[in-house]
């Protein structure tokens, strides 16, 4: 018997135990919160976590917030959710094929927002990013959404 293969289950089993830990910790999270923000990295115990099951436990007026790792949502489910209105919506940085195709249905639903994958918060952020903001306010209001700044756009398909 290859000695490093005892070693190896014993990696998968804690594994699939910090998995299945986290997933019951997740549903318990989701039913709770107004505000589900995902900030995971995809390591193996986090991939796919925010499940149909953590969805189905949200509450109908929650948001999921999500500017962890893609590849940690279930997109099918979260978009099954959204479409169904078992969750008020989602406003997503990341996703499991960057960029998000043109094809996706995210693009089009009216309670999701799309970011270009900007979720990174630092000191001089406001500084920065609130004169674009009250531009982009007072564009959007004048009806003139096309000389708005930094709007995340569906590419051509």
């Amino acid at each position: 018997m290859d000695p490093g293969s005892a070693q190896r289950r014993d990696q998968a089993n804690s594994t699939a135990d910090a998995a299945e830990t986290a997933k019951v910790i997740a549903v318990e999270a989701a039913a709770a919160a107004d505000y589900l923000v995902n900030v995971l990295p995809a390591n193996p115990e986090n991939i796919g976590l925010f499940s149909r099951e953590v969805f189905a436990a949200m509450k109908p007026t929650a948001f999921f917030i999500n500017i962890g790792r893609g590849e940690t949502v279930d997109e099918t489910a979260l978009i099954d959710c959204l479409r169904a209105k078992r969750i008020a919506g989602a406003a997503l940085d990341v996703f499991a094929t960057r960029p998000l195709p043109p094809s996706s249905p995210l693009w089009d639903m009216p309670n999701v927002v799309i970011t270009p994958h900007i979720g990174g918060y630092v000191a001089e952020y406001e500084r920065h990013v609130m004169p674009i903001v009250i531009d982009n306010m007072r564009q959007f209001l004048a009806g003139r959404p096309e000389a708005m700044r930094n709007v995340v756009r569906r590419p051509p398909a």
